[in-house]
């Protein structure tokens, strides 16, 4: 509701208080949101730490956007570690 501005003024600060809320009540939904507001720095200092933990926590309840999310992250942090090895060989 407060993230899209649907019937209220969007507002992403609340949004993020209300997912935190629900998440921490093991809602997947949420976790997964929550996730993402901290992946992109909606409402809140973008924190990756942060988002992967609430993806993480999602993904343990088989939340398949979560899922997908740690995946991506997963084969961004190989790609990274790989150009690191290349780079210190020169």
């Amino acid at each position: 509701m407060y993230e899209n501005g649907q019937g209220v003024k969007q507002d992403y600060v609340k949004a993020g208080d209300w997912y935190k809320k629900a998440a921490e009540q093991g809602v997947a939904s949420a976790q997964y949101y929550l996730g993402l507001m901290y992946d992109k720095g909606l409402g809140v200092k973008q924190d990756i730490k942060k988002a992967v933990k609430w993806y993480s926590k999602a993904a343990e309840q088989g939340h398949e956007q979560s899922i997908n999310k740690l995946k991506i992250y997963r084969i961004i942090n190989q790609k990274r570690h790989i150009t690191t090895e290349l780079n210190t060989d020169y």
